[in-house]
């Protein structure tokens, strides 16, 4: 099976696919805002159709931290909790110009806009991602940090942490995230994912 050798990742999407279950309640039968189930299962074949070039992306990505960190002139402990502290921010500095940069640059364009493609803000469509993220090199926006000393083990872990919470955005169910301080919120998100053009910005945690 899939997911024999990973039950985290198992746990993982059942906990997402409830989420969005609970959101489709929420939509159809609370504010009564309808649901557009073909684009969602539009947003989940993208995403599973994603999955079968991932080990490549992975290997690639993976294979490019790693040579990186080779020519780092040190390397900062993957045990201390400043590094992981530190990191945090820095992997925010990184994926905001990403993102930016994604909005900006067509080349870059060209995967995300699958993202921006969806008709309704829904939690599915935060998995309705490009899958020549490799090729239009997004990811090398992450290697100054691992040139400067940041562990490839803690750039990625805490992007894939930053993707993931991301995905909690991607809906209109939460109340009061507008009142948030952070950049992350709700609007912001709406606003930008609905009406992305290749020349619009975007902002997360870091844009504050």
């Amino acid at each position: 099976m899939i997911f024999a050798d990973d039950p985290h990742r198992l746990w993982a999407l059942l906990i997402l696919a409830f989420l969005a279950l609970a959101e489709y309640c929420w939509r159809v039968y609370r504010v009564r805002k309808g649901y557009d189930v073909r684009s969602a299962l539009a947003s989940l074949g993208v995403m599973a159709a994603g999955a079968l070039v991932k080990p490549f992306g992975a290997v690639v990505i993976g294979g490019a931290f790693i040579g990186t960190a080779t020519l780092a002139p040190w390397q900062f402990a993957v045990n201390d909790w400043r590094v992981w502290f530190t990191g945090f921010f820095a992997v925010e500095f990184s994926y905001y110009w990403f993102h930016r940069y994604s909005h900006t640059v067509r080349w870059l364009w060209t995967t995300h806009a699958v993202h921006h493609s969806a008709s309704e803000f829904t939690l599915p469509a935060a998995v309705r991602l490009g899958w020549t993220g490799v090729l239009s090199l997004g990811w090398v926006f992450y290697l100054p940090l691992i040139l400067i000393g940041f562990p490839p083990l803690v750039v990625g872990t805490l992007l894939a942490a930053n993707l993931l919470y991301q995905y909690t955005l991607h809906t209109e169910a939460v109340a009061g995230w507008d009142r948030s301080n952070s950049c992350s919120t709700r609007p912001h998100t709406i606003a930008l994912t609905m009406r992305a053009t290749p020349n619009s910005s975007i902002a997360i945690l870091a844009a504050c």
